[in-house]
């Protein structure tokens, strides 16, 4: 699937974008990190043949277009999964209590349905 947008970098014209090779690249841009494992992922693979051989500019050390699979291996961008894993971790806590508290919730509203139903008929 290809997506026609308009690209301000490029004074307007209309640009061709395939939505998982610009998704693929966010992870990457926020972490600082080079696919899922290192940039070998990205070799091969769909996005480094609508860039033209290059990775995305995360996979190499000074985060510099065009990126060669050659630079990128000497500069040695450790994957995101460990990051992504520490992140969910660190954040852990927090995801945890937001369900705890929904799930209290929930169960409170049960109790008020329950009571007010089990209460109808004495009325």
């Amino acid at each position: 699937m290809r997506v026609e947008v308009m690209s301000p970098r490029n004074r307007g014209k209309t640009v061709s974008v395939t939505p998982w090779a610009e998704l693929q690249k966010l992870p990457s841009q926020q972490l600082n990190c080079c696919g899922f494992t290192n940039y070998t992922d990205f070799v091969g693979s769909q996005f480094e043949e609508q860039s033209g051989g290059n990775l995305p500019p995360s996979c190499c050390q000074l985060n510099s277009a065009p990126c060669s699979p050659e630079e990128a291996q000497r500069s040695a961008v450790e994957g995101c999964f460990q990051q992504l894993l520490e992140t969910l971790k660190h954040n852990a806590n927090i995801v945890g209590g937001i369900a705890a508290g929904i799930g209290a919730l929930e169960v409170a509203a049960m109790i008020v349905s329950m009571y007010l139903y089990c209460h109808l008929n004495n009325s």
